[in-house]
């Protein structure tokens, strides 16, 4: 764990200090204090900022070269590739690295040096977003080179044995993220084995539009399930556990705001 400072969320919800404060504890951000000088973004803070929980760039680049031998290993499992097709994916795995850096890098340069003030320093935070984003959701998935190329030096029945692998894999992630959020719910409202799986499935249908790469994926999962109609809920929970979901949802009213100003989630209409 570094000690450079985080950075808040960008923006300023409509909402009152307090709620202010309470969206940054609830997405896991420090908060910055700042006085009558500027803060000032030196070089390490811009490559913490940038590779997060990797720290700077030799700590990224050992992750990524990790991962790299981690897909290979798991095709090579599946597929027994040949000396020249595993030849061919280094070299297109080397293509989404260096412009995965050269991004990095054009970043890292552009906020080093940057003398900010609050509003400044939360438009230096989204430039890193992307690069932190591409980080997590790996350099070698799907619209990467690495992938195309995959595609391309299989046999088109491996081909589709990898398509059905990838959407299996996908079914266990959202499941993972789904089951993760209700526990979530579950330190102030027990559910039954049955509840939380009706429950389970309801998210599940209801989340097949959200990119499990999303930033806040854990949060659009969180509101999804607070927003579930009171009649569909009667269904299968008692009147106690239907109003704790909707004290739950009066918790979300910050990270909603934050989501809405954004754009990442649509404003609801007022009534009337």
């Amino acid at each position: 764990m570094n000690n450079h400072i985080q950075p808040p969320l960008k923006g300023r919800c409509s909402v009152n200090p307090l709620r202010g404060i309470l969206l940054f504890v609830l997405l896991g951000q420090a908060i910055p204090a700042f006085g009558q000088d500027d803060f000032v973004i030196d070089a390490a803070t811009a490559e913490a900022w940038v590779f997060q929980n990797h720290g700077d760039r030799p700590q990224a680049e050992k992750a990524i070269a990790a991962q790299l031998e981690i897909s290979i290993t798991q095709i090579n499992r599946k597929f027994s590739l040949t000396s020249e097709q595993e030849q061919t994916l280094r070299l297109a795995a080397s293509g989404d690295i260096k412009r995965f850096f050269d991004s990095a890098d054009l970043v890292i340069k552009k906020i080093s040096g940057l003398k900010v003030g609050q509003n400044e320093f939360n438009d230096a935070w989204q430039l890193t977003i992307p690069i932190q984003q591409k980080m997590r959701q790996g350099l070698f998935a799907d619209n990467s080179l690495f992938q195309k190329v995959l595609y391309n030096i299989l046999e088109p029945a491996q081909s589709e044995a990898l398509i059905e692998a990838e959407k299996e894999l996908l079914a266990r992630k959202l499941k993972a993220l789904v089951n993760a959020s209700i526990a979530q719910i579950e330190f102030s409202i027990p559910l039954t084995s049955t509840q939380r799986n009706k429950l389970s499935g309801l998210l599940i249908d209801k989340l097949k539009d959200v990119s499990l790469d999303h930033e806040y994926v854990q949060y659009l999962i969180l509101l999804r399930l607070a927003q579930f109609d009171k009649d569909v809920l009667a269904s299968f929970l008692d009147d106690q556990q239907i109003e704790g979901l909707q004290e739950f949802k009066n918790n979300l009213e910050s990270i909603e705001a934050f989501l809405e100003q954004q754009g990442i989630i649509e404003k609801e209409p007022n009534d009337g």
